[in-house]
């Protein structure tokens, strides 16, 4: 694969993290689908291998994506039983912090937001 070809996927995967992200936000939203599918999600696009498109994540980006998948293990090893329900997320301290986490992630994503699906960014570190 070419880099600029490489580039593009990870602009694309750059958007599939902030929608992860953007779940965890939510106790309503993880409650649709439950802790374990939840869980299962991120696990589908994170941690990210930064190397094959360095600028497509900032290193702000980078710290606070490993902040959150520091506190989704921590919740993920907490949760033995599938929570479906938004009072099981609130009464656990680890979904908890998880939660406040993903909103400071989504803050730090939404300095730069979204990148183009279509075409390549140009883009700086």
């Amino acid at each position: 694969m070419d880099e600029d070809n490489q580039q593009l996927l990870c602009q694309r995967l750059r958007n599939r993290v902030i929608e992860v992200l953007d779940l965890y936000c939510s106790f309503d939203d993880l409650a649709k689908f439950g802790a374990f599918e939840a869980i299962n999600m991120a696990d589908d696009f994170l941690p990210v291998d930064y190397e094959i498109a360095p600028k497509v994540f900032s290193q702000k980006e980078k710290d606070t994506v490993a902040d959150f998948v520091k506190l989704l293990e921590t919740a993920s090893d907490a949760t033995d039983l599938d929570i479906s329900n938004v009072a099981g997320f609130e009464s656990s301290s680890e979904w908890v912090q998880l939660c406040q986490a993903a909103k400071q992630a989504v803050l730090i994503f939404s300095e730069r937001g979204r990148f183009s699906e279509d075409f390549e960014v140009i883009l700086s570190n």
